[in-house]
């Protein structure tokens, strides 16, 4: 009747995550941002352990052949892939923290050692029988060795959760709260339920406290809809300010912090003579050419609204802040040359950078009014 009820569980939760992983599939964000993609790896490494376990419950003290297969194939795998997503877990939970695929990158390696000696534990213990012991009967034991895995958990768990609290307790604004409430949630969760689990030998509770952990983060944070501009699929207004924060607070010794504001001239004339759709066209080839030109950095492109747009990043000069601009319209020209529509696109930019004491909202306001400037010296010329 137990290995009935848990299987049953298992099963649940496999087909939850399964829906919540297709409905991020056939959203209308066709791009997926990194902390997105951490995030679906970390629901399918759950999924996978769900799997693994139900393959144990399943052949456990069974004696036919291929159950004792079953067993040591899926009790390898299941502690494999705890250790994966150890690492997956602290990964996503430093990107969504810092926001810096680059500064991940260095960690990463440090990130990886416990788990993958862990994982190689795990793929010796079928015959060393250091994590788990599978006896002459096909009942699964703990192994001698397994609080080398438990103690390995806890520090990634740790690590997870005092990440999000040291960084409330640094920045403290509204949006940090939010955040790191629930990325605390998932390591919490696990280990309290290991907690229980240890004491109650036959309990399996560790991974539905893992899934309600990632769904109410979906719910809350990971549903991309409500900072994506749906005509763009570039970010909006309200991911744009909540990036700058953390950038403002994390960037990096050296860099200086700029935003790129842009609109487009003619948007009016276009709607006006053209219809709206043709209008939402040029948004739309307006907003792959700005991605276009961001690929491999770590900018943010955001639309504001209308035909304003922003890009947000680090650079080491001011000299490469022009240069993307530059790129931008080089880009946006090369377009207009290759296809003969009844609009060209045609983009005012100018840019600014923080200073120690600017709000983020000053660093946009310059750039804004730096732009129009820009825009007005054309206007000029082209008199």
């Amino acid at each position: 009747m137990l290995v009935v009820m848990y299987v049953e569980l298992n099963v649940v939760g496999m087909i939850t995550l399964l829906l919540l992983l297709r409905n991020i599939r056939h959203s209308e964000i066709k791009e997926h941002p990194i902390d997105q993609l951490l995030f679906n790896m970390v629901m399918w490494t759950i999924l996978f352990i769900f799997l693994f376990d139900t393959g144990m419950w399943l052949s456990d003290g069974k004696k036919e052949g291929i159950f004792y297969v079953i067993n040591y194939l899926s009790a390898t795998m299941y502690y494999v892939l705890n250790s994966v997503l150890c690492v997956l877990w602290l990964s996503y939970t430093d990107y969504k923290i810092y926001e810096s695929l680059i500064d991940l990158k260095k960690r990463l390696p440090f990130y990886s050692v416990p788990a993958i000696f862990c994982a190689v534990l795990s793929l010796c213990s079928p015959f060393s029988g250091w994590f788990f012991v599978i006896d002459t009967e096909n009942i699964y034991a703990r192994g001698d060795l397994i609080w080398i895995m438990e103690v390995v958990g806890a520090f990634y768990l740790l690590s997870s959760a005092m990440l999000p609290v040291l960084d409330y307790r640094k920045s403290r604004w509204k949006e940090s709260k939010k955040v790191n409430f629930y990325l605390v949630m998932f390591p919490v969760s696990i280990l309290l339920c290991t907690v229980v689990q240890f004491f109650f030998y036959g309990l399996s509770i560790i991974w539905i406290g893992a899934l309600l952990a990632c769904i109410s983060l979906y719910i809350n944070i990971q549903n991309r809809e409500i900072t994506t501009d749906h005509l763009t699929g570039l970010f909006n207004r309200r991911r744009l300010e909540q990036h700058l924060q953390r950038r403002s607070k994390a960037k990096r010794k050296g860099n200086i912090l700029f935003a790129v504001m842009m609109d487009m001239d003619d948007f009016k004339k276009i709607n006006d003579t053209q219809g709206h759709a043709t209008g939402d066209i040029v948004l739309k080839k307006t907003a792959e050419i700005l991605k276009q030109c961001s690929e491999g950095s770590e900018d943010l492109v955001a639309r504001l609204g209308g035909d304003e747009f922003v890009i947000v990043g680090e650079r080491n000069s001011e000299d490469e802040i022009i240069d993307l601009m530059e790129r931008i319209m080089s880009t946006a020209e090369q377009y207009n040359d290759m296809h003969d529509f009844s609009y060209e696109i045609k983009i005012s930019m100018g840019y600014s950078v923080i200073q120690e004491g600017d709000t983020i909202d000053l660093l946009l306001n310059n750039a804004d009014k730096e732009m129009y400037r820009n825009k007005s010296k054309r206007k000029e010329i082209n008199k």
